[in-house]
Parts: C-alpha cells; structure tokens; sequence
C-alpha cells in the first residue's frame, strides 16, 4: 500500500505536470481544445521507495463552424503520455534494482546512448521511438558502474545464490531421510515408487552440488580478478558482451567483461 506521504507528493507532482499541458501553447490553439486526463499511480517498482505514476493526456482542438458559430471537436490534436518514475522501461538497458534491492547493494543502471540533451531534458531510444526524460533533480539517472564495482556486484550475487542453494540442499537432504524412514515401514507394493522417489531425489542431490561447485568457482575467480586489477581498470566502465556464455543465465557474468581497450 502508498505511503500517505508518497501518496501525496505523487499528487502534488501530478497536478503541476497537468498545470504546465493545460498552459502549453502548443496544445492550446485560439479555440481551445477538448481533454480528456486518465491518471493511474503505482508502489510496486521500488518497494515504495519510488512509487510510479502514469498520466495519458488526450487533447482535441475545438473548432468554430463559421457559419453557425457553433463549437465542434476536431479529430485533429495531440496525446501525450506521461511517466512518473517509470523504472520498469529501463530493464533492457541494464536495471539491476531488484537485484540490488535483495543483496542491499547500491542501485545502478548501464548507460544507455542519449540522443540529445539540454540542462532541462535528455533523450534516449526506447523500443525504436524517442523518449524524453526530465530529471526531478541535478543528480545523475544513469551511472555506468566501473569493473571494480560489478565485480563486487557479481561476488555479492553468487553469495547470496551459494546461500540459496546450500538451503535447497539441506531440504532435499531431509527429503532423502524421510524417504529412507518411510521405505522401511513401506509395504512391498509401495517400495517400488518410493525408490523411483529417492533416485529423483538422489539426482536433485547430485545437481544441486554441482551448482555450488561452479558458483564458488565462479565467485573464486571473481575475487581473483578483483585483486588482479590495476588501478586504472578498476575505475573504467564496465562493459558487458551478451553474446559471450555465462554461468549466470539472467546476467552478465565475468566471462561477459570486455577488455577495458574495448566498448561494446
């Protein structure tokens, strides 16, 4: 639920936002224009922390018959589709935030390509079509993380998937134990699926403890980069090729990493 507090500055911000359409002289030629406003608002993208709102904007011109004087709505205008801390659109560009929310580890975006930009705006491509962004303060919206950063980032990642797995497998574990008890007192009619039960489960043992080898590989060989970089290295962006495998099936792992001489 939207704190009040939230609740209300989403408010406050909206209303501004349709103050400055309903004085836009663009959209207001001599006449005027017909409007119809559809707001919708939303706490689930940041937990809260940034609630995310939606204003759709459909603006008619109304024109004067000229010879009766009567008003009538042109099909001709302008929609405009407004978005108020809209997270979610930034997920191909490199929006780790759930990720981040999980390993309490600070927030950050890829950079993307800006088409242009002035001290009020930017803009960027998104799906083909240009979106302009207007920052509600001086600080910066994207902020490419350096080499040293993401490899911490991925170190904390696979931590918290090493704890992960290591409590799947002292599930599983007991899962065997209840079936090796249950076997015992099993009448002969039912040991045949009770076996059939404990290989699946055996399997799943088997898959689980290869999982948590190649993650601590993979978080060894994290640290062995961490510390092999030069100081230099460590504070340029990192850059990640997607067409390179990875142990990691969501995300950029460190086989992803390009050389800093290259920019993907």
């Amino acid at each position: 639920m939207l704190s009040a507090a939230k609740a209300n500055s989403m408010a406050t911000t909206t209303e501004k936002i349709k103050d400055l359409i309903g004085a836009c002289r663009v959209l207001n030629p001599p006449i005027g224009f017909d409007a119809k406003v559809d707001l919708s608002t939303s706490a689930l993208s940041l937990k809260e922390k940034e609630p995310e709102g939606e204003i759709l904007c459909y603006l008619r011109t109304l024109l004067r018959d000229k010879k009766t004087g009567a008003i009538k709505k042109s099909m001709d205008g302008a929609d405009v589709h407004l978005l108020i801390n809209p997270f979610d659109i930034f997920h191909q560009m490199g929006n780790y935030w759930q990720n981040c929310e999980d390993l309490h580890f600070p927030l950050f975006f890829e950079k993307p390509a800006f088409l242009d930009s002035t001290k009020d705006y930017f803009t960027i491509s998104y799906k083909g079509e240009p979106l302009r962004i207007v920052p509600g303060n001086d600080q910066p919206l994207f902020i490419p993380l350096s080499r040293v950063e993401f490899l911490k980032f991925l170190i904390a990642r696979m931590g918290k998937v090493l704890k992960d797995e290591n409590e799947l497998l002292k599930s599983t574990q007991a899962s065997r134990g209840t079936l090796d008890n249950l076997l015992k007192s099993a009448k002969e009619t039912d040991k045949a699926d009770i076996r059939s039960s404990m290989k699946t489960v055996e399997y799943n043992i088997s898959t689980i403890n290869k999982n948590l080898l190649d993650e601590q590989s993979e978080i060894n060989n994290c640290n062995a980069a961490l510390k092999s970089l030069s100081s230099e290295d460590a504070q340029s962006p990192v850059r990640i090729n997607y067409d390179v495998k990875s142990n990691s099936t969501r995300f950029g792992g460190l086989s992803q990493i390009v050389s800093p001489a290259r920019k993907e």
